[in-house]
This record gives C-alpha cells, sequence and structure tokens, in this order.
C-alpha cells in the first residue's frame, strides 16, 4: 500500500511525522510521491499554534472541495504534548479530536495487520503452486523415462 504523510506544525511534530511513516515503511507501506498515487493519507497536524491549526483544516477543507475523500481515507494524528497550551474551553474539542485520532491509529494498525496476512496468505498459495509444480514435472519425468524405455524395448525387438 502506498502512503503519502502531511505534516503541519513545528520541528518536532516533522520530526515526529518523520518517525511514524519510517516505522509504516517497516511495516511495508510505501511512501508516494503525491496525494493522487497515494492509497491512504496521513495528516499529521498541530494544535499548539492557531497558525498550524488553521493550515490543518484549511487542507483537510480543500481535499474534501477536491473529492478526493471519496477514493482515498484520512487519518489526523498527533501527539498529546501538542494540546498542552489548549485553552479550557476546548477541552471538550481536543477530547473529540483525540478520540477520532486513536480510530484512525487503530485503522493503520488494522489495515498493517491485513497486509501482512494477505502477504502470509500469498505465500501460502505460491508454496502450494510450486509443490503443485513439482509433482507434475516429477510425473512428466517419470512418464518420459518410461517411454524412453518402452521406444528401447520395441527398438530392441
Amino acid at each position: 500500500m502506498n502512503i503519502y504523510f502531511v505534516t503541519f506544525g513545528c520541528k518536532v511534530n516533522a520530526g515526529e511525522g518523520q518517525y511514524y511513516l519510517s516505522q509504516l515503511i517497516e511495516q511495508g507501506f510505501k511512501e508516494a510521491s503525491s496525494i493522487h498515487d497515494a492509497d491512504i493519507v496521513v495528516i499529521n497536524t498541530c494544535a499548539v499554534t492557531e497558525t498550524a491549526a488553521k493550515k490543518s483544516t484549511h487542507y483537510i477543507e480543500k481535499l474534501r472541495k477536491l473529492n478526493i475523500s471519496y477514493e482515498k481515507q484520512y487519518c489526523q494524528t498527533n501527539e498529546l504534548k501538542c494540546y498542552m497550551n489548549l485553552k479550557k474551553d476546548e477541552e471538550q474539542e481536543y477530547e473529540k479530536f483525540k478520540s477520532e485520532t486513536n480510530e484512525m491509529i487503530k485503522k493503520l494498525e488494522d489495515l498493517t495487520e491485513e497486509r501482512r496476512n494477505e502477504s502470509e496468505k500469498q505465500s501460502q498459495k505460491l508454496e502450494k503452486l510450486m509443490a503443485n509444480e513439482k509433482i507434475l514435472i516429477d510425473d512428466f519425468q517419470s512418464r518420459m523415462d518410461l517411454l524412453r524405455e518402452s521406444s528401447d524395448y520395441l527398438i530392441e525387438k
């Protein structure tokens, strides 16, 4: 699966985004060169500064307007420490966002597990095909040997 990673916010958030991406690549994902090549798009947002929060919200709205979200899955991730500076009246919104973030992380984990299972099934199918092919080759070889013996016998008579 191809994954496209977009990060908003400070250098720490960018570093964390790179770490998340590297972990997903280790799990077998490939980094997409553009959003259009991606099966999954991860939007790593930040809420420490109002500018970063607005940029991420604007980006997601832009994707929705382009109807890309119909074809793709979008994930928002963030480290909890980014929310330490939020005002108390935003706690409810934070809890909602935290819940959505956890759901998206779970979806990524499920997709990773699903990919691993599919790969294992394909390996098993390939092993069976190779075993069947060996049986067919051995059978063909045996028949060829019998045919040679029969033709040698007939030639001798």
